[in-house]
């Protein structure tokens, strides 16, 4: 059986793999400047994706570099809004000077599951969204707030994380707990081939959950990282 696997990374944020991450993915997502990201960080990273190949996305996020956008933010819509459209634009007009097009948006931290499970916040991004293009995806959860109201007007992804542990609900767990990250490469690939094949992940209280992917994200500026894609590399490799 051939394997199809989209491998995204968020990138731009200031880690020192970015390149070497690169060879090793599909699709990246680069922070615009709410979490992290200025116009030079943008365009390194557009430009290392263009040399490897691989499709780039705008990875907008609350406005709070402070809290590298992790902390929910009490913001209005109309604020939320206006950041995100700048964000988003910002990142399509340095990718258009470097000659690659928007693949796609994957929203960052607490504003990703903000809109995960919020449809207040999942309208908010849409509507902004609708302001800067229709002709991209967006990677979201499956069965998502988000989903549910973007699915009219996007094509939607379901994304499912590599390096993430989920809850019962389906949730992420918060990175405030111990086991919120996958570190061992083999649970990893295990979390990969699960949802994969089964469309199914094990969730940390050892419930089998039904899970839908279509892209599978990792984080860039994780330490295990690397090692991680590495390993799943050679065992696509073999599979």
């Amino acid at each position: 059986m051939k394997w199809n696997i989209d491998i995204n990374c968020d990138l731009g944020e200031g880690a020192e793999n970015d390149e070497k991450i690169m060879p090793l993915i599909n699709s990246c997502n680069i922070a615009c400047g709410g979490h992290y990201g200025t116009d030079a960080t943008i365009e390194e990273a557009v430009t290392l994706a263009k040399k490897y190949g691989i499709k780039v996305g705008a990875h907008p996020s609350f406005p709070d570099p402070i809290n590298f956008g992790r902390v929910v933010m009490e913001i209005d819509s109309e604020t939320l809004k206006k950041s995100i459209i700048e964000q988003v634009q910002r990142f399509q007009k340095i990718t258009a000077q470097i000659g690659l097009s928007m693949s796609h948006v994957k929203l960052h931290g607490a504003l990703y599951n903000q809109a995960a499970k919020n449809i207040n916040v999942a309208q908010t991004v849409i509507e902004a969204l609708l302001q800067v293009g229709t002709d991209y995806a967006i990677y979201a959860p499956h069965d998502s707030a988000l989903e549910q109201v973007g699915q009219a007007h996007f094509a939607i992804i379901p994304e499912v994380f590599i390096d993430r542990t989920y809850q019962a609900d389906g949730s992420l767990t918060p990175r405030s707990q111990a086991n919120a990250m996958i570190i061992d490469p083999l649970k990893a690939w295990n979390q990969i081939k699960n949802c994969y094949l089964n469309n199914k992940v094990e969730a940390v209280t050892n419930e089998s959950i039904h899970m839908k992917g279509k892209t599978y994200c990792i984080h860039g500026d994780a330490s295990h990282c690397l090692e991680i894609l590495y390993y799943i590399k050679d065992q696509l490799a073999h599979a």
